[in-house]
């Protein structure tokens, strides 16, 4: 118990800035509206977020419905989505992003893309 605390101390006096510490995240939902492969980077209710480099650096969890494995590349424009990034400046860097159902709804009430379509014109 001593050692522990003693090591506990140690990574606060080497560490008081909280380089240690986790990052922190902020979670939403939201609708693709655009998406730019060369930069790596998609339109999500109106705020551009970045999806880190092809070489895997900081490469976000991506998990599509009816795929095991999923990548940037097949995001689509309309998906609805489930995402955590961090608020970090220059850009907004996602974590990870989770695809929801069509028929979800999506819990940003104050985006337009939270509006729910009811029905068409002439019904």
């Amino acid at each position: 118990m001593r050692y522990i605390n003693k090591l506990i101390l140690l990574m606060l006096v080497t560490f008081p800035t909280g380089v240690m510490a986790a990052e922190e995240w902020v979670e939403k939902e939201g609708v693709v509206r655009e998406i730019d492969l060369a930069s790596r980077t998609a339109i999500i209710s109106g705020f551009r977020y970045y999806f880190g480099s092809s070489s895997g650096y900081q490469t976000p969890e991506i998990e599509l419905i009816y795929y095991s494995t999923a990548v940037f590349e097949m995001l689509e424009v309309d998906m609805k989505v489930q995402f955590h990034f961090t608020s970090d400046k220059p850009w907004r860097r996602i974590l990870r992003l989770r695809q929801l159902p069509n028929d979800a709804w999506l819990d940003n009430d104050e985006l337009p893309d939270a509006i729910p379509v009811t029905g068409s014109k002439g019904t």
